[in-house]
């Protein structure tokens, strides 16, 4: 996962330790749109599908092996901008805020590389009419996204 790529074997090594591993059945509901979220979730086996319930359950991604989602909520402390479901049995490994804020404060560029690829994310999503967080559409988002991250995890 890109996020990681500047985190030393250590730094891996105990987010791992803290992390969890989940399964799901086929259909399974990982989380709906609009719920709070405390984790993000990488998968390791398996597949799901983003999609949107404000927009008839239009599926607007999948995402497979070695990719990554729910860090939006995570990272935003905002609601669930989507539902995600199992397509497929699937393995999924799981990172709560609490684990995350330790690397972030070693790391601060890592957020700003996380603020870029989460506003990258979050354009798409309005693009189709979701609004991510409070900031006001048309300011400068991953200002907002720096400023967020900086805020929940202390750094």
């Amino acid at each position: 996962i890109s996020y990681f790529e500047q985190c030393r074997d250590w730094e891996l090594r105990q987010l791992i330790e803290y992390g969890y591993r989940q399964s799901f059945k086929v259909g399974d509901i990982i989380f709906k749109e609009g719920a709070p979220g405390s984790s993000f979730y990488i998968v390791l086996s398996g597949s799901v599908e983003v999609y949107l319930e404000k927009l008839d359950q239009k599926v607007v991604a999948n995402r497979g092996v070695g990719e990554f989602f729910g860090e939006m909520s995570l990272l935003l402390d905002a609601p669930r901008s989507a539902s995600i479901r199992a397509t497929e049995e699937t393995l999924l490994f799981v990172v709560e805020r609490s684990n995350l804020q330790p690397i972030l404060q070693r790391h601060r560029e890592l957020a700003d590389h996380i603020s870029e690829e989460i506003s990258e994310r979050t354009a798409s999503l309005e693009d189709l009419g979701i609004q991510v967080g409070k900031h006001e559409i048309g300011s400068n988002p991953i200002v907002w996204i720096r400023q967020r991250i900086a805020k929940l995890f202390e750094l």
